[in-house]
């Protein structure tokens, strides 16, 4: 008779206890994605600037695809964060405010955020 999942859970904690081990990381990765209803006439090549900042691990900007089921916003980011900790600290760190500041917020006349955790 094999053991049930009860038994996996407690082998793997003291297993974990007993001996030693790299931190176990509970925190998933987070996907923090911005979209933008751009002003007539914006530039956004100067979007670019937020690829320079310090924080995601993958970030990437463009215009829809399929521009039907976009209810106005005309541009997007996409990028992912190790955790939520750092989105946290990217989301206020002066570069990051600046750039938005300078160059995003001049450009849009609208705008939607949404974060979501994905498994590792």
């Amino acid at each position: 008779m094999q053991p049930g999942p009860e038994f996996a859970m407690r082998d793997f904690a003291v297993d974990y206890l007993v001996y030693p081990h790299p931190p176990l990381h509970l925190t998933m990765p987070i996907v923090h994605i911005v979209l933008w209803r751009l002003k007539p006439n914006a530039d956004t090549s100067a979007f670019e600037a937020l690829k320079s900042l310090k924080g995601p691990v993958k970030l990437e900007l463009g215009p829809p695809v399929i521009e039907g089921r976009t209810q106005g916003f005309n541009y997007g980011l996409y990028s992912v964060f190790e955790t939520r900790e750092e989105l946290d600290i990217y989301a206020v760190s002066e570069a990051h405010v600046k750039i938005v500041n300078e160059v995003v917020k001049p450009s849009v006349d609208d705008v939607l955020a949404y974060d979501f955790e994905i498994a590792n």
